[in-house]
């Protein structure tokens, strides 16, 4: 790939990622919204009924879906669909105790992880310009952790787990990217739904109609988010991504405060304030790059 088409793609995968936390944001406003009150594995089927009906779309219809799942590492496909079904309950589960700013933020030590992960299984090069801002971001999450900081309570390592299981997730997808992203989707979607169906009987509460259309809204936004971040992950290496997460806060701090009323705590908006600026350092490093390529 030329200099030139490589930034191009860069710059695609990094635009695909900012659209895909938008999605997350909101989604997870909804969910926080809906735990209080529903069972958890009730939601995340809701989520997944909606999330297969927009793979199959996706695909081309059921027969076109199938035929996509044909792949050359089927175990794998199913591995990264657990680690996320697995790691979306975690962080859903985690809302039920803490804000939804406060959980993204912890959430937020997820780049740390994966550019580590990227260098030993990926055999990605890191820059140190890139460790350092991944670091700094790193640091905000020390902020907000320390002992006179509101989050430092044992609900805090809820989104830490699943922090390193999305890390994992985000890995392995970058490992299979190469079999599509239809192919990735219907993965993710229909490994979720079926074992989620089996647990459902013993998990489900009738739902009003305001949050019947919440759970399917939340279902498609899932959806999207997640073929937008496949496909910002086809584009763009895993580790120069991931200071671009951190754009979740951006949305997740407002929503808190507009759906919920929550107000972050002092600690809470200075680490998320060095988390963003280390993710816009990147950004800047990366336009240089470009400019001089």
């Amino acid at each position: 790939m030329s200099n030139v088409a490589a930034s191009t793609a860069a710059s695609r995968g990094i635009a695909l990622t900012l659209l895909a936390t938008l999605c997350f944001a909101l989604m997870d406003s909804m969910s926080k919204h809906l735990i209080a009150a529903y069972p958890l594995v009730q939601i995340l089927w809701v989520r997944y009924l909606c999330f297969t009906v927009f793979a199959v779309i996706i695909a081309g219809g059921p027969r076109r879906a199938l035929t996509v799942m044909r792949v050359r590492r089927p175990a794998l496909q199913v591995l990264r669909s657990a680690l996320l079904l697995v790691e979306i309950g975690v962080f859903v589960y985690s809302l039920r105790y803490l804000a939804l700013a406060d959980a993204h933020v912890l959430m937020a030590c997820t780049p740390l992880i994966v550019t580590g992960l990227c260098v030993v299984m990926l055999g990605e090069k890191v820059g140190a310009r890139r460790w350092t801002a991944i670091a700094i971001g790193f640091a905000g999450v020390a902020i907000v952790l320390q002992p006179e900081g509101d989050l430092f309570r044992p609900a805090a390592l809820i989104p830490l787990t699943s922090a390193f299981l999305f890390a994992l997730y985000q890995v392995i997808t970058r490992k299979v990217s190469d079999d599509g992203a239809a192919a990735s989707l219907s993965y993710l979607a229909l490994v979720g739904l079926v074992a989620l169906t089996l647990l459902l009987p013993w998990h489900w509460r009738a739902p009003e109609p305001l949050d019947l259309a919440i759970m399917i809204t939340l279902g498609f936004l899932g959806a999207v988010g997640h073929f937008l971040f496949i496909k910002a992950l086809a584009a763009a290496p895993a580790s120069l991504l991931q200071p671009f997460f951190y754009a979740v806060l951006v949305w997740a701090i407002p929503l808190g405060y507009v759906i919920f009323g929550q107000v972050p705590a002092a600690l809470t908006l200075a680490g998320a304030s060095v988390i963003v600026c280390s993710g816009l350092y990147t950004f800047h490093r990366e336009r240089v790059r470009g400019v001089r390529r």
